[in-house]
């Protein structure tokens, strides 16, 4: 494209779009950027990502789900993914089925997870109702399950959500070094799951609405929002170029052989592809499910 035609399409675009396009190579910046100081990670750091070569293609050709924590995910049975592989994020231990359905993948990157702020209660939890799940952190997590002996029995993996997916990210996933997903932990199962070969990837419970609602943001309860317009500002930015990040994917993936579906219609991600409930599960339900009968107060299953 000659010069002049670059400078007659920018002025042909709207104030909207070349800032859409302005956004789309800052994070292709920053990705270079970040790549690029993957070489600085400490040896301890870079053999345990190395260690995810094992998980390459584990999931050949299969098909998987990721669930989000939104509210929505109470208008679900679960126990419809009870013989499916699960992906399960951040505080997903509370909901009521999570020992039935025995997700085998549960992923946890935020820094605050790391940094303690969340505490380790809810890992205790995780500890004694899902024995058999494979645990994803980041690295400052891994070093926080470790230093108080949590889930020594469980298999651990650390994985390093360094980058944004993007219109245009130019680079095949690699669990052995940074991946997308650091606005979003869901976007970094998305990441594991790519990588391990998963053919379908289906969505549910990720509703992308939890700025705009005052109470219930997820489906244990709410969690705090901005409290100032300074915050606001930028918790609104965060979810726009995050939005945009997401109608980014399913183009990604299909030039990769994955499917991206949306199983929650309540999504205001409507860009994604949205189909039914699989003909070969069970059918949700369509109001809120109860708690699981058998379990005692503590959560604990039989």
């Amino acid at each position: 494209m000659k010069a002049t035609e670059i400078i007659a399409h920018l002025r042909s675009l709207r104030p909207s779009d070349a800032r859409a396009a302005l956004d789309d190579a800052l994070f292709l910046a920053w990705n270079v950027f970040a790549r690029s100081k993957e070489l600085t990670l400490p040896r301890e750091h870079k053999q345990l990502l190395r260690a995810n070569r094992r998980l390459r293609m584990a999931g050949r050709g299969e098909r998987c789900w990721i669930l989000g924590n939104g509210p929505s995910l109470r208008e679900h049975d679960l126990l419809a993914l009870r013989d499916e592989h699960v992906f399960v994020v951040n505080r997903f231990i509370h909901h009521e089925q999570a020992h039935l359905i025995r997700p085998r993948y549960y992923v946890i990157v935020d820094p605050k997870f790391g940094a303690g702020t969340w505490g380790h209660d809810f890992v205790e939890e995780i500890e004694r109702r899902l024995p058999d799940v494979s645990m994803f952190t980041g690295y400052d997590g891994w070093h926080y399950l470790r230093e108080r002996g949590l889930l020594e029995q469980h298999r651990r993996y650390v994985v390093y959500p360094n980058q944004f997916f993007h219109f245009g990210y130019p680079w095949e996933i690699d669990l052995t070094r940074g991946i997308p997903g650091a606005d979003n932990v869901t976007k970094t199962a998305i990441s594991i799951a790519t990588w391990m070969g998963f053919s379908e990837i289906n969505l549910l419970g990720i509703d992308g609405n939890g700025l705009l609602l005052s109470d219930n943001s997820h489906f244990y309860g709410h969690v705090p929002g901005p409290t100032d317009q300074q915050a606001l500002e930028k918790a609104m930015l965060s979810s726009s170029t995050s939005m945009r990040s997401w109608r980014s994917l399913p183009g990604y993936l299909a030039r990769r052989g994955v499917r991206l579906v949306s199983r929650n219609p309540r999504s205001v991600l409507n860009a994604l592809p949205l189909e039914p409930w699989p003909e070969d599960l069970p059918r949700s339900s369509s109001a809120a499910v109860p708690s699981a009968a058998g379990d005692d107060a503590s959560g604990d299953g039989p």
